[in-house]
């Protein structure tokens, strides 16, 4: 993920969020995350940047599932990712 610049989160009208870069094999890709999307809340929580985006995908309960709210060219789509199992 990134940070959005100032003229992406103006041209959005959003506060926060990060952009998904790149989606490989997990928990986002198999909850339907796509490379462009901006992942706007985790589990209800907004996220504002990437080290907010980090910290809290760390305290997410593994093995449970979690609401994300992602904003996508057709407008906001909450997806259920169901975070792995601590190995």
């Amino acid at each position: 993920v990134a940070d959005l610049t100032p003229d992406q989160r103006k041209e959005l009208e959003l506060d926060g969020g990060v952009l998904v870069e790149q989606v490989g094999e997990g928990a986002a890709g198999n909850a339907g995350m796509r490379q462009g999307d901006i992942i706007v809340r985790i589990d209800n929580k907004p996220v504002k940047d990437v080290d907010d985006f980090e910290a809290m995908v760390k305290d997410l309960p593994a093995g449970k599932s979690v609401a994300v709210l992602v904003q996508r060219r057709g407008g906001p789509i909450f997806m259920a990712m169901k975070v792995p199992e601590a190995k």
